[in-house]
């Protein structure tokens, strides 16, 4: 198949953000901010100083709020929690140029769990954040990215 002229595997087009350099700031927002990076250099994307980046973004206020939704009727212990995540995000380029103004990005799941499980404890509560953050970094770094390439576009 190396032979067949202009044959391309599905999704292997041109990779937009290979070619962005980002300073990322965090600010109260750890776990988003971490998990931006991760996702930012697994999809080729690169981190470097204020002084080389063409855009800055900031990630900041990273609010985890966990609310009861149901009890077990049988023990009185919580049987249904929603964990959310919200975080404020906002863009600028390297000339200052505002992209994205500040914004929220919010995340939320419903989690259903047997109180003798694992899923109620505290160690299972920073696997939940984990992911939460996971999804709200995969959110960012699609905006950042649409948002460099149409300003390179203009």
């Amino acid at each position: 198949m190396a032979g067949c002229s202009g044959w391309q595997l599905r999704g292997s087009g041109h990779n937009t953000v290979a070619d962005i350099t980002i300073y990322a700031v965090e600010k109260n927002a750890r776990s988003v901010g971490r998990a931006f990076r991760e996702h930012w250099t697994s999809l080729g994307g690169d981190l470097v100083a204020i002084g080389e980046a063409d855009f800055t973004l900031v990630i900041e206020k990273e609010d985890y709020v966990r609310s009861l939704l149901s009890v077990s009727p049988k023990t009185g212990k919580a049987r249904e929690i929603n964990l959310k995540l919200d975080v404020i995000f906002s863009m600028r380029s390297k000339d200052g140029t505002l992209l994205i103004a500040e914004e929220v990005f919010s995340a939320e799941r419903d989690f259903i769990f047997d109180e003798t499980s694992v899923y109620g404890s505290n160690e299972n509560s920073a696997v939940l954040k984990e992911a939460l953050a996971k999804l709200v970094a995969i959110e960012i770094a699609e905006r950042a990215s649409s948002s460099a390439v149409a300003y390179r576009e203009k």
